[in-house]
């Protein structure tokens, strides 16, 4: 199935009218409707992301989609995405719903895109670096620590013996 057809299918699914999507995405609903019909073939990477964001679907599951990337299978049914990575994503996606961010605003307020965090969130990326945990933190105005031990890096427990070794 070609791209305009296969963003068709996701938009009637979800009961999005071309300008309910083209409102939500930053584009033109004849844009849209053109890529739809098959008058325009290929959008860019940019236009494939504000569609992702007007369809609320996953930006590179687009790019598949629109022939830009291959999708990746694991090689034998045990060994998905790294399964740290898919649990540090379902703990960031949660914390972000908990605090009726969206993606977007996340990515803003930590200074990271948010198609990265999109891949972070559905477990396509490893766990970030700690100086992006910070950032992460910070845009989700909670502790770096409190951030750890919601992925479950660490343990409350294990903080706790820590913070009495200190003392």
């Amino acid at each position: 199935m070609d791209f305009g057809k296969s963003i068709r299918e996701l938009r009637k699914s979800k009961g999005l009218s071309l300008r309910e999507v083209a409102k939500r995405s930053g584009t033109s609903h004849p844009y849209l409707s053109q890529l739809e019909t098959g008058k325009n073939k290929k959008p860019t990477p940019q236009i494939i992301a504000k569609i992702a964001t007007g369809l609320n679907e996953d930006y590179f599951d687009l790019m598949v989609l629109a022939g830009y990337l291959e999708e990746k299978k694991p090689f034998n049914e045990e060994f998905k995405a790294d399964n740290i990575s898919s649990e540090f994503g379902k703990a960031l996606h949660k914390i972000r719903n908990d605090k009726n961010l969206s993606i977007r605003e996340l990515a803003k307020r930590s200074g990271t895109s948010h198609p990265y965090l999109s891949q972070l969130e559905t477990g396509k990326r490893n766990p970030p670096k700690p100086e992006i945990l910070r950032k992460l933190a910070k845009g989700l105005k909670i502790s770096y620590v409190s951030l750890l031990i919601e992925a479950e890096y660490l343990e409350k427990e294990d903080v706790k013996e820590y913070i009495q070794e200190l003392l």
